[in-house]
């Protein structure tokens, strides 16, 4: 982020810069530019937002795609550090895992059947396998691979979804480029798990959850969704009604960021315990534009006195969690 923002974070998250859309570095007395480490950059005095490659066409006059071109096309010679980490991550193990699904017809009919996707949506998200477990890539906004989730399916007695290997286990947003494939005018939909994310992706509905559980948060999270439209669809009918007490936590804090924000409460039967996007449109056969429109038909979110919250007692009241246990 240092080379596309043209500054130096030294260890801060977030730093302020000019804004190159208005703001001239010769004559201004001001930096009105937040720019987060995560690649995400809002001007708090004229709103623009964006990602470190828009930041860098701006700022360098040539187009998006040269600006992903000239950030990514000469990578660093990198040295390897101690991380502590008792596995490293390489990129040719995607390629690998996909390979290895096609030798597990148990996993693939899973995946067809239970997840309702297609062949076509597990090449796009490279989807695989590996000994034990289906295997989703997760990728960040520059396209560096930076874990592998690992999942168990009808898991019981061990953890269905785990990390690459300890010291991979970063909450992040996934997947990060439906965060740039949709116009901030249209409704983004923040969901709860990796498998729901795909299935509304294929559908046409851009969407994203927070790997590593729906109980985990991070400030970047509320940068990159912060004045965009979004609707929060997570689980019904779960423990302690938890799946719908974040959503309400969740919906405070992106509406008191600048977000017009929906919780949408899916109408599923009690039967369906922790009842999710998949039960929905899987097993209750419905449609993506019955979704769109129950999206379209449930109200704006505004925060509510302390007297009129259903949903608190969940979190510390300014976004953040304790995070899940992951490997």
């Amino acid at each position: 982020m240092d080379e596309a923002f043209s500054i130096a974070f030294k260890g801060r998250t977030n730093v302020n810069t000019y804004c190159p859309f208005h703001e001239d570095p010769n004559t201004s007395d001001s930096k009105s530019c937040s720019v987060s480490i995560e690649g995400f950059f809002k001007c708090h005095s004229c709103d623009v937002t964006g990602d470190a490659f828009d930041f860098y066409s701006k700022t360098h006059n040539c187009t998006r795609k040269q600006a992903i071109s000239q950030l990514t096309g000469k990578p660093k010679k990198k040295t390897k550090k101690k991380t502590g980490r008792n596995r490293e991550l390489e990129p040719e193990m995607v390629g690998i895992c996909v390979d290895m699904l096609k030798d597990r017809p148990d996993f693939r009919r899973f995946l067809n059947e239970e997840r309702g996707l297609t062949d076509e949506t597990l090449a796009k998200f490279s989807i695989g396998c590996d000994e034990r477990r289906i295997t989703i890539p997760i990728f960040d906004n520059e396209h560096n691979l930076v874990n592998i989730r690992r999942y168990l399916p009808h898991a019981k007695s061990t953890p269905k979804m785990v990390s690459f290997a300890s010291g991979y286990g970063k909450p992040r947003l996934f997947p990060i480029h439906s965060l740039f494939d949709l116009p901030t005018t249209m409704y983004m939909v923040l969901c709860e798990g990796e498998w729901d994310a795909i299935l509304l992706n294929q559908c046409g509905i851009a969407t994203v959850c927070v790997t590593s559980g729906v109980t985990t948060w991070d400030s970047s999270f509320t940068a990159a969704l912060a004045d965009r439209k979004v609707a929060i669809i997570y689980d019904v009918n779960d423990k302690d009604d938890l799946g719908q007490r974040v959503a309400w936590q969740r919906a405070r804090l992106l509406r008191a960021a600048g977000a017009e924000v929906k919780v949408v409460n899916l109408p599923l039967p009690p039967s369906y315990r922790g009842g999710d996007i998949t039960d929905y449109i899987v097993l209750e056969k419905h449609t993506p534009q019955e979704l769109l429109e129950l999206i379209e038909n449930t109200q704006v979110f505004d925060i509510p006195s302390a007297e009129e919250s259903p949903h608190d007692g969940v979190g510390n009241g300014n976004g953040s969690y304790e995070q899940a246990k992951d490997a």
